[in-house]
């Protein structure tokens, strides 16, 4: 127990300074704890919302996000490198999840914090591929990682293949369309045509029911 509360206390204790050279976790620290992971675990979601969105790396001009309006200017953008690179935020964020795997929301959550603000491009990938082994069927999880996928990494297969699991496990039907789109993008029209198929046979009633078969139409 003192094991744990001296971990928590330092945990909570460290000061948001830009100038500080910051404590990166040892793994191997999760085989001391004593059956005490979970409090651990807390106490590092803490730590994570105190330094909300934090990267060690400054000097790099945060603004590079893709401000893409349509598909082919999203895939096409020229976007910078990461500020991070599997940096502070996502070593702690990986850390917490192995100590508390079944906690879901952390995934999605700080997976879209490393993708949009701390901009660590791979280390968002990581958390979402991770959160996605133990929950596949998560629409909201797999929905934030198609964002992902789309917009930083520029993958329009890979963010149509999430779109499709999150509308098939309750996301929103206009899913159905994007997806439909990225697979023609990517060179997979006849995928795109049989999935809009089977839509519209399913979803007669959607209020997207016209985006789809304008979508249809697009690829015969």
């Amino acid at each position: 127990m003192f094991l744990v509360l001296t971990c928590a206390y330092s945990l909570r204790r460290e000061e948001y300074k830009e100038s500080q050279i910051r404590v990166f976790p040892n793994f191997n620290a999760r085989y001391a704890l004593m059956g005490y992971s979970l409090p651990v675990s807390d106490s590092i979601l803490i730590k994570l919302l105190v330094n909300f969105g934090f990267c060690e790396n400054q000097e790099v001009d945060p603004r590079k996000q893709n401000q893409g309006k349509n598909i082919d200017i999203i895939l096409t953008a020229n976007i910078y490198g990461s500020r991070c690179h599997k940096g502070w935020f996502f070593q702690w964020v990986d850390f917490m999840t192995e100590l508390d795997p079944r906690f879901k929301s952390p995934y999605s959550t700080f997976g879209t914090i490393l993708s949009v603000l701390v901009d660590d491009r791979e280390g968002a990938r990581l958390i979402f591929e991770k959160g996605l082994k133990r929950f596949p069927n998560d629409w909201v999880l797999n929905y934030r990682a198609a964002y992902h996928y789309l917009y930083e990494m520029q993958d329009a297969e890979k963010a149509a293949e999430l779109m499709i699991r999150s509308y098939k496990n309750g996301g929103p039907h206009f899913l159905a369309a994007l997806a439909a789109q990225l697979y023609t993008r990517s060179g997979k029209a006849a995928f795109a045509k049989t999935f809009l198929l089977e839509f519209i046979q399913e979803n007669p009633d959607s209020i997207h029911i016209d985006q789809i078969r304008k979508r249809l139409q697009e690829i015969q």
